[in-house]
């Protein structure tokens, strides 16, 4: 399949983690972690005009 929108792409790599397990304090074993869909937002509309983005995370899961 060939390119035809002249676009450069760019491949963005996105945490598919949940939660950051913490070691101490012990009443708190882990924090919510993952990505803000606003921040990604931002940059995506940005260069939109000059990339077509695929959005990835190392294990497949949905981000």
């Amino acid at each position: 399949m060939s390119d035809t929108t002249g676009k450069r792409k760019a491949l963005i790599i996105l945490s598919s983690a949940r939660e950051l397990p913490l070691s101490a304090p012990a009443s708190v074993p882990s924090i919510p972690i993952g990505f803000f869909h606003v921040e990604l937002g931002q940059i995506l509309a940005e260069f939109q005009d000059d990339f077509d983005y695929t959005l990835a995370t190392p294990n497949g899961e949905k981000p």
